[in-house]
């Protein structure tokens, strides 16, 4: 059973700016690029209500994508962590001096 409503997810911003997200149009080929179908302005979603992905509810509405955005907002993604032992010092190795450790 599945938590969402939705098979494939994007987060959008509409023609008027709003920021959406909805489920892709696609065509019986699934491997389509759902990126290049985007910036060629060729992307159609069902628009989803809800706040964040887990609701996401896809509705009947069709929108043809502006920009396709990451998929999860900054406020949803506070805090990123980058574990590995290796993560500094390969860091260090291709010359990376602009990272910020904590």
């Amino acid at each position: 059973m599945s938590l969402t409503k939705w098979s494939r997810l994007v987060r959008y911003r509409d023609s008027e700016g709003s920021i959406k997200y909805g489920e892709p149009i696609l065509s019986r080929d699934s491997n389509e690029d759902i990126a290049s179908l985007a910036r060629t302005g060729q992307l159609r979603v069902h628009v989803c209500n809800g706040h964040n992905a887990l609701e996401a509810s896809p509705t009947d509405s069709v929108e043809e994508v502006k920009e396709l955005l990451g998929p999860l907002a900054p406020t949803e993604v506070p805090i990123i962590r980058c574990i590995g032992l290796n993560y500094k010092t390969h860091s260090e190795c291709v010359k990376m001096w602009n990272l910020k450790w904590i």
